[in-house]
């Protein structure tokens, strides 16, 4: 093997460890967005205390997609600021704590 062949391979298994390392950056950038560190978020339970309704109204609004959700296998998750705005432009007269 030549040199010339050797800072070709050299050369090639750094850029590519650069663009493997410029996507994981993206990926991590990306998911920190969809979870921003100040957004609240809320279980069932704990929206359906923040509500001041019953867990089967959460269910209810979730299955009628009424309230935007998250879900990880059988682990349901709502951002504060999404159901806030959605439930704000679904019914004028909805009000809450």
């Amino acid at each position: 093997m030549s040199y010339k062949d050797i800072s070709d391979l050299v050369q090639s298994v750094v850029q590519s460890t650069i663009q493997s390392l410029k996507s994981e950056n993206q990926l991590l950038q990306d998911s920190a967005n969809v979870f921003k560190v100040d957004e609240q978020i809320f279980s069932i339970s704990e929206l359906a205390a923040y509500l001041r309704c019953s867990k089967v109204t959460i269910h209810a609004y979730k299955n009628r997609r009424v309230i935007p959700f998250y879900q990880t296998g059988k682990t349901v998750f709502f951002k504060r600021s999404e159901v806030d705005a959605a439930l704000a432009s679904h019914k004028k007269g909805f009000k809450h704590a």
